[in-house]
């Protein structure tokens, strides 16, 4: 019975650290198969190649985020943007392919990622410190720091906010893929955009919870004044920041589970385990000395 609480325990213990230690660390890496539809909403002005001019709309976007075969180390995600009128009609279309770091949450350079990415982009890495990030934006196609500007409460999650302001910039051709096409250029000139975005993130997870983004795109022209072809206002949406929410709240249960409140559990049954057999066996032993000295006599070598 000593032999088998001390194995026991033995196991406990063995299996504690390597909660603690394997199994909670491979849970914080970036997923390798997300399906995510998230939604913005919000309204600003965007060119009308049929009046002319930049037409006021409301307007909705969908993200949606997929998993795709991954390498080691690394997680492939597909993300395609679909900015959509009041009446459904598409007014800007974009498709990313990005590859992560799966422990830092980083865009690597692999797999086929289009356009180029730097920084974080969709996730943030599990255990996010309060301090400054580098952060890829899918309008200009810049990196640039977001500012850790303290803590706020969303969708009933303790998050980290973070600000990014990223001045006009010029666009490469193929920057944004099908940005040209669907809001189209009406004369020859330099497209540019600039961008300003807001991300609440939690931090246990590493999942972005909300997002606020001004985004602006013109034409500059060499003899006539610049062209406004875009120029909106979108926020994710209550029942968007509701479902990452829970999402958020469902990571960062599992990794505390498997970080403190498993590790412990096993960790102290073990230790009982182990000190009572530990403690049984050494009974008994004494026990059976005392026999063996009741029958041959005692100082007897």
């Amino acid at each position: 019975m000593a032999l088998g609480l001390i194995g026991l325990g033995a196991f406990l213990l063995t299996g504690a650290a390597m909660l603690r230690w394997y199994a909670a660390p491979r849970a914080a890496l970036a997923p390798l198969d997300p399906d995510v539809t998230i939604t913005l909403t919000g309204s600003g002005t965007v060119y009308d190649l049929a009046a002319g001019a930049a037409r006021p709309q409301q307007l909705t976007e969908r993200v949606a985020i997929r998993g795709d075969a991954g390498v080691a180390g690394a997680a492939v995600w597909t993300v395609d943007r679909r900015l959509l009128s009041s009446q459904g009609v598409p007014l800007l279309l974009a498709d990313e392919r990005v590859a992560l770091d799966r422990r830092t949450a980083a865009a690597v350079g692999c797999c086929g990622e289009r356009p180029a990415h730097h920084g974080l982009t969709y996730l943030f890495p599990a255990g996010l410190a309060r301090q400054d990030q580098q952060l890829y934006d899918p309008n200009t196609g810049r990196t640039a720091p977001a500012r850790y500007t303290g803590t706020q409460t969303i969708a009933g999650q303790t998050t980290y906010r973070f600000d990014q302001s990223i001045p006009e910039t010029n666009l490469r051709p193929g920057t944004l893929p099908g940005a040209a096409p669907i809001i189209g250029t009406p004369a020859p000139g330099r497209l540019t955009a600039a961008s300003q975005r807001t991300l609440w993130v939690e931090p246990a997870s590493g999942i972005v919870i909300r997002a606020d983004e001004h985004r602006r795109q013109r034409l500059i022209r060499p003899d006539t004044a610049a062209l406004t072809l875009l120029d909106v206002r979108l926020s994710t949406d209550r029942a968007s920041q509701h479902r990452l929410a829970a999402l958020a709240a469902d990571r960062r249960g599992k990794l505390r589970a498997l970080r403190t409140i498993a590790p412990a559990a096993l960790a102290g049954t073990g230790l009982v385990m182990l000190l009572g057999g530990l403690g049984y066996r050494i009974v008994t032993m004494q026990g059976q000395s005392g026999a063996e000295g009741s029958t041959f006599g005692r100082n007897r070598w």
